[in-house]
């Protein structure tokens, strides 16, 4: 038996003895612990990269592990891959002690739970649920878009917009028959829910959603807005299975 299969089946020892999923408390901060603002859920838009974070602190000399859920199936270790779908690769996370989960061009099969799980003794197992949403504006998988009956994006809802540095940023979300269905605001390039509806899930209080009164839109806004705010913003609607449509921001100097 050769060490990287031990290797393997140490870290399956490791995935089946997590206790976090299991409700007990996480270790004392003085230990490897998740960080409060890790995120329970991250949407994707297929075909677009899916990045799942794993953020963790005072990680020390601890091994952090991405398997998925529903195979129980290592797929990293720290930024070692142990998956043959080249599509996926674990990252250290620049902004903490953890890794992130990459998913080139990802696919509606990817859609699931993935556990993060530090090596401590017990080990330490954190939830994140990817969900792979199809994008109905860009004719992904070559289907229609959804029958005008339905929750769909209206045909003059924009691409891009533009915000100058220091004012107040609209990015809009142009909807028709909605219905009681659900409008949530995801900032792509870290797969961060911002809003659903008017709630707000984010701590940045420049961000908020408004709905417009004179039809079904909703306006997600960034006061004071900054250059490190340009990139996608996902607006995704709730449906079965969801739809959603990326604009782009761009703030420029004046």
């Amino acid at each position: 038996m050769n060490s990287s299969y031990l290797f393997v089946l140490l870290l399956f020892n490791i995935a089946d003895n997590t206790r976090g999923i299991r409700g007990k408390d996480s270790p004392s901060p003085k230990g490897p612990h998740f960080a409060k603002d890790m995120p329970s859920s991250v949407v994707a838009a297929v075909g677009t990269p899916a990045h799942i974070p794993c953020k963790v602190r005072n990680l020390g000399n601890k091994t952090v592990t991405w398997i998925r859920h529903k195979y129980s199936e290592v797929l990293t270790a720290d930024s070692y891959s142990f998956t043959r779908d080249e599509r996926i690769s674990a990252r250290r996370d620049p902004s903490s002690e953890g890794f992130v989960l990459f998913f080139n061009h990802s696919r509606p099969s990817d859609t699931g739970y993935y556990n993060c799980s530090i090596s401590t003794e017990p080990a330490i197992t954190k939830s994140v649920k990817l969900e792979v949403v199809s994008d109905n504006t860009r004719g992904i998988r070559g289907k229609d878009s959804p029958s005008p009956k339905g929750p769909h994006f209206a045909k003059d809802m924009p691409s891009s917009v533009v915000a100058a540095v220091g004012t107040p940023a609209h990015i809009p979300c142009k909807v028709r028959n909605l219905g009681n269905k659900t409008v949530t605001w995801i900032r792509h390039k870290d797969s961060e829910v911002l809003t659903a509806d008017s709630y707000t899930f984010i701590a940045d209080e420049r961000i908020s959603a408004h709905r417009d009164p004179s039809s079904e839109d909703w306006v997600l806004v960034l006061r004071h807005s900054r250059p490190s705010d340009t990139g996608y913003y996902i607006c995704s609607l709730s449906p079965k299975p969801a739809i959603a449509k990326s604009v782009k921001l761009e703030v420029v100097c004046e």
